[in-house]
């Protein structure tokens, strides 16, 4: 009986070890719990190029892509000069590169996206690199590839005014990815049906293919968001923005559960989504295509629960955090807390700077770090009303990845350098 009891306790252990560690890892885009916020706690409020600064290391090579981190390893997407693809993987410890491999040929536009905008995913056993030429790829942490296919030689090709620009979302075990484009010459097809795709992440088998129905016109039914688990009544959901609609899905077929109202009722023809859905008890938020406001909705209902006209996020996707929303509007350079139930604006701070905020907000340890274009990281404190606490300038021009919190760090990329911050002893 001891020695059943000495196993269990062992058992215990090990069990509580594995959510602590999987709590101090940024294993996707909106890190552990989705909603861009994590546990982690003794992080730098000050930092800088010569202020708690671990290491920093040249990338030779652009991309949005969000550092993913597990462990000693940071997963990054890559485009040189030349315009080739990368997979990469690099030390934690100190920025030194552990292995790279070539995927294929990118491409860019003058709104700064490339193939290297989506972010990885990882669960710590393998890692999956998504680009947006639809080369779909799973590795195992060493680097050897498991396996490889193409989205669009199999589903046809994808049709984006901007090209594609989401990551796949990790969830159960499955890949979900959204493709919600169309033709934007407003000339219909079959070939231009948009969809969720379901894949195993294991053997890369394909699950399932919903098509997502939409009545959007010309430009607005492209969107550019990422998938989010929901659970609602019990029951767990996949959420889907863009298109003038949030929809709710089936994980086991891709059915669609509820739609909310459109936030287009005007037909707009150049509403395409960047911005991706947030949720806080129960409430969903949506901002509006343009910045054109923000709408939140609860799952099933006809009407919004409530509505914000005015100035919203347009590309930073909402951050959930202690129970509040915190938005980014990035023209305005303005950081608001928002009431889940009610909407009401608790407080908000200036952030400034001279560029735009594209980049979405990260929080952990009680602190909100925003990001803007030009590679300057602004802290604010997580409260109703936030302050300002402090200004980071790292350089750059075409900065779009999100601030990433892992194993008391911060790891931050420009478009061409990746940084880690940590509070040094005194």
């Amino acid at each position: 009986m001891r020695y059943v009891s000495v196993l269990l306790l062992c058992a215990f252990v090990l069990a509580c070890g594995t959510v602590s560690n999987a709590a101090e890892n940024w294993p996707q885009w909106r890190g552990p719990r989705l909603n861009g916020s994590s546990p982690e706690t003794s992080l730098p409020t000050e930092f800088g190029p010569e202020q708690n600064l671990a290491w920093k290391t040249s990338l030779q090579g652009v991309g949005g892509s969000t550092p993913v981190v597990w462990g000693e390893r940071v997963f990054l997407s890559g485009q040189d000069e030349q315009n080739r693809t990368w997979a990469i993987c690099r030390s934690a410890a100190d920025g030194s590169l552990l292995w790279r491999h070539r995927v294929g040929s990118g491409f860019d536009n003058r709104q700064g996206n490339t193939a290297a905008s989506p972010s990885a995913v990882t669960n710590g056993r393998r890692v999956w690199f998504l680009f947006g030429t639809g080369e779909l790829l799973c590795y195992t942490m060493d680097g050897e590839e498991v396996w490889s296919r193409n989205i669009q030689d199999r589903h046809g090709e994808w049709v984006y005014l901007w090209e594609f620009g989401a990551s796949a979302l990790l969830h159960d075990g499955k890949l979900y990815i959204a493709v919600l484009h169309g033709d934007h010459r407003e000339k219909y097809t079959p070939q231009t049906e948009s969809y969720l795709l379901c894949v195993d992440g294991e053997t890369g088998e394909e699950l399932w293919k919903h098509v997502r129905r939409t009545d959007a016109p010309y430009e607005a039914k492209q969107a550019y968001t990422t998938p989010l688990p929901f659970r609602h009544g019990g029951e767990m959901q996949i959420l889907v923005g863009g298109a003038d609609y949030v929809t709710a899905h089936s994980p086991a077929d891709g059915a669609e559960l509820w739609r909310s109202p459109t936030w287009n009722p005007r037909g707009i023809r150049t509403y395409r989504t960047i911005c991706s859905p947030a949720v806080a008890e129960g409430v969903v938020l949506i901002s509006r295509s343009r910045g054109k406001g923000l709408r939140a909705v609860r799952p099933g209902r006809e009407d919004w629960a409530w509505e914000i006209e005015g100035p919203s996020p347009d590309v930073p996707t909402p951050l959930t955090y202690r129970g509040r929303f915190y938005v980014v509007t990035e023209d305005t350079a303005r950081l608001r807390a928002l009431d889940p139930q009610s909407g009401e604006v608790l407080g908000q701070c200036k952030l400034g700077g001279k560029s735009s905020f594209h980049p979405s907000p990260t929080g952990a340890d009680g602190k909100i770090y925003c990001m803007n274009n030009g590679g300057t990281v602004f802290v604010a404190s997580a409260t109703e009303d936030p302050k300002l606490l402090h200004r980071a300038e790292l350089g750059g021009e075409d900065t779009f990845a999100s601030v990433a919190v892992a194993a008391g760090r911060l790891f931050v990329r420009t478009d061409n350098e990746l940084f880690c911050f940590e509070k040094q002893e005194q």
